[in-house]
């Protein structure tokens, strides 16, 4: 709770620029005891930006079900801009960039399996959290396959301008797939 006293016009001027920060501007802000500005909250939002942003998270959750689950490379002409850019380890310049680190991950894993956990999305932005698992069957980066089992996580952030996906960072958590995998000692184990 903001409480801002008497003087409730200087604290809206000073700060008005918090009512369009990103995160601030997605929660039901309380001015004083018993006031609230609903209209911030998205729930209250009429208009394009609502349907945009429900539009978007859409977007995410079919790219998801459609290239980890169902290992569709097609749906990236669709649902990516023609000037993608991708950061993840490295920058991914475009769709055929995409499409090929792609078609390596599918070779290398089978039986791949991706749950988005949560998603959350404001305007043109949607991050989202998955929990992966998958099969090392085939050689990823240089390491033969071991046949082994392995979950992990991964965090996702995406730009969506015109229903397409133009910018996209990943995180996935590599030290776990290595270590499940057995190519690096977990944490409090040793190699001889």
């Amino acid at each position: 709770m903001v409480s801002i006293g008497a003087n409730r016009h200087a604290w809206d001027k000073q700060n008005s620029g918090y009512v369009n920060h990103p995160i601030v501007a997605h929660t039901d802000v309380t001015l004083k005891p018993g006031t609230r500005k609903r209209e911030l909250h998205p729930l209250h939002k009429k208009g394009k930006e609502a349907m945009s942003t429900e539009y978007n998270k859409q977007v995410v959750l079919r790219w998801k079900d459609e290239i980890w689950n169902k290992r569709n490379l097609n749906i990236v002409d669709e649902l990516y801009a023609p000037d993608y850019r991708g950061h993840m380890n490295g920058p991914i310049p475009g769709r055929e960039a995409l499409k090929q680190l792609l078609a390596a991950y599918f070779a290398a894993f089978g039986d791949i399996h991706l749950t988005s956990q949560f998603l959350i999305a404001e305007g043109e932005m949607v991050a989202v959290y998955d929990t992966i698992r998958l099969k090392h069957t085939g050689a990823f980066q240089g390491i033969p396959p071991t046949g082994k089992e392995a979950a992990i996580t991964s965090t996702d952030i995406y730009r969506i301008v015109d229903g397409k996906i133009v910018e996209q960072w990943t995180e996935g958590n590599m030290l776990s797939l290595l270590q499940q995998l057995g190519v690096i000692p977990a944490k409090g184990q040793l190699r001889e």
